[in-house]
């Protein structure tokens, strides 16, 4: 078993390539700032599956006694010894992070696990934990708490001014090229951690450029287009992914497949039109259409997308149950996990500071008197059946809904409502 301070760094790169705990900060004000996003971590959850895995996964088993073994806690004094891991370190704690209590953290949670040897010779892997651990964490949520606090908070400005500045990006940088960190990397890689897209979604938080290069043009050199912004934005979505996951389902899910006909039919559409045909809708619809969206455009395009599906075993129009619901909602962990959370959140902020038309455009769905167009409308009744519907089929309108509200600097949706 490796001492604390063999493992820090094992702990540091845990965060930032599974996404996870709770960060300890110094400063009484930035610690509560901090701790809204702690509070909204299913910490004991986590525990749970990995307690869970320990008990009835082999390969995980063989992972955690790697990562307990003289092994790894050799490769991490490497590391820890580069003069340029200690820079970096000392520029994190001097941004407020408390980088030895967090890591500690990390530490006591990897070391608390007692994992089972195995009698025959096992891959190491880590994949089937991070999959359950990546359907619970509340990535939505964090996102737009961070884009709220960004925003709002004076404290956390200047937090996460430091800890995204230029000079800790090149010293980041520098360590991720080392040979002794290249290590580290390639044997999280072997054991299932997703290495290149959480380092993506990390690059896109900090409002670094990708660290792998990815496809777009600059927007400080061409017109200043919001279609073209637009269009930047539909061009990092994985079209082709999201048709094979849908195709797949539609083939072999009947579940899945008696939710697609219950959308296309004459009880759901009811619903929709009800709504579509109020004044308060009406309002919101030109407002948005006149900023730049084009909402008769989009609506198209999910309704065909909706209509021409056909699922390929033998349906009937269903009462919408617990165990469909479930197995739609396995079909939209498949389409989230796919979405290039990290490269959108990149260029949203790229675009935020240099491009005036989409500048103006997120100040103008901002304004107040949208948000309460947006609260009339939440508040008609044939909203909110649409709402429990949707959200009893396993779709996140309550999380999307805070996602929205955090964006546009609106606060909670929820605060002093118990439903919609």
């Amino acid at each position: 078993m490796c001492c604390c301070d063999t493992t820090e760094f094992l702990v540091f790169a845990i965060v930032i390539l599974a996404i996870g705990f709770p960060l300890h900060v110094i400063g009484k004000t930035l610690e509560d700032e901090l701790k809204d996003f702690c509070d909204i971590m299913p910490n004991e959850e986590i525990k749970r599956i990995a307690e869970s895995h320990i008990k009835t996964d082999k390969e995980f088993n063989e992972a955690i006694i790697f990562l307990q073994s003289n092994t790894w806690a050799g490769m991490i004094r490497d590391v820890q010894q580069n003069a340029d891991w200690r820079k970096l370190k000392k520029h994190l704690n001097q941004s407020g992070l408390n980088l030895d209590g967090m890591l500690n953290s990390f530490f006591n949670f990897v070391t608390d696990l007692k994992p089972i040897s195995n009698d025959k010779k096992v891959p190491r892997s880590l994949r089937s934990f991070f999959n359950e651990i990546e359907v619970i964490l509340p990535i939505g949520k964090l996102m737009a708490m961070l884009h709220e606090k960004k925003q709002n908070s004076t404290v956390f400005q200047e937090f996460y001014k430091k800890l995204s500045s230029h000079e800790v990006h090149k010293l980041f940088e520098t360590v991720r090229r080392q040979p002794e960190m290249r290590r580290i990397l390639i044997e999280l890689k072997s054991m299932g951690a997703r290495v290149d897209d959480t380092l993506e979604l990390f690059y896109g938080f900090m409002n670094w450029d990708s660290p792998a290069p990815i496809t777009k043009r600059e927007t400080s050199t061409r017109k200043n287009c919001l279609k073209e912004d637009f269009e930047d934005f539909k061009n990092l979505i994985p079209w082709v992914t999201l048709k094979n996951i849908s195709d797949q389902h539609l083939a072999t899910d009947k579940e899945f497949g008696e939710v697609i006909v219950y959308f296309q039919g004459p009880e759901f559409a009811r619903i929709v039109n009800a709504v579509k045909i109020r004044p308060e809708y009406q309002e919101l619809k030109k407002y948005l259409e006149d900023a730049g969206i084009d909402i008769e455009g989009l609506i198209k395009f999910f309704a065909e997308l909706l209509m021409n599906a056909k699922p390929g075993i033998e349906t009937e129009i269903p009462k919408i149950e617990i165990r469909k619901a479930r197995s739609f909602r396995t079909y939209l962990d498949q389409v989230e996990a796919a979405i290039p959370i990290g490269k959108l959140l990149t260029m949203f902020n790229d675009k935020m500071e240099h491009s005036e038309a989409f500048n103006k455009f997120i100040k103008k769905i901002s304004e107040p008197k949208v948000k309460k167009m947006v609260e009339d409308i939440r508040a008609l009744p044939e909203f909110k059946e649409l709402f429990e519907k949707l959200q009893g089929m396993g779709v996140r309108v309550r999380e999307t809904l805070i996602i929205i509200y955090a964006f546009l600097g609106w606060g909670s949706p929820f605060e002093g409502k118990t439903s919609t």
